[in-house]
Parts: structure tokens; sequence; C-alpha cells
């Protein structure tokens, strides 16, 4: 199990800068619940097809298709090192590049 000493300030920081430099994505991620939504709200048929594919796929779908995006995200941030540069994410330094990513 990790520890991390991080008081909940500097996580809402961080994580709204994180949404702010990204913001074409998570843009993306609020119109697509939108739209669901408002197809739902049509109609009682409309809100109960909506209910049922999201029962059925829609959740893990949306997650999967939205971890595409998000793995990005956090790549870059990952395979950067202390003074902010790229770090090299194969074995160009005779490193695996499992070693480079943080265990949690």
């Amino acid at each position: 199990m990790a520890l991390f000493n991080s008081p909940t300030r500097q996580i809402i920081k961080n994580s709204a800068i994180l949404g702010l430099i990204n913001f074409p994505v998570i843009g993306m991620v609020f119109v697509i619940h939108i739209f669901i939504l408002l197809i739902a709200d049509l109609s009682a048929k409309c809100r109960v097809m909506v209910f049922s594919l999201m029962m059925f796929f829609g959740f893990a779908g949306l997650a999967y298709f939205f971890s595409l995006f998000y793995r990005k995200i956090f790549l870059k941030i990952l395979t950067k090192d202390e003074d902010g540069e790229e770090k090299p994410s194969s074995g160009e330094d005779g490193e695996d590049a499992e070693e480079n990513l943080p265990v949690i």
C-alpha cells in the first residue's frame, strides 16, 4: 500500500492545474456526459433505453474510451524527471521502461 503525505488543498490544486492544462480532453468528457443526459431526457422511452445501454456496456465502454486519453495525459507527467525534462521511456540509459514508472 502506498502512503502519500499530501494535504487535500494540494491535491485539489494539482487536479485543477492538470485539468486546465488538458482542457480539451476534460471538455470532451463533459460534453459526452451532457449529450447522454440530454438524450435520456427526451422521453421516458429514451430514458429506459439509455439506462439499459449504460447498465449493459456503457459505463465500461465510456471508461475505456476515456482511459485512452487519460493514459496520454499521465504518461506525459510520469516520464518527466525532477528537472522537468523528458526522461527516456525505454532502455537508452541501460534501464528498463518499467523502472521509470512509479510503483503503486
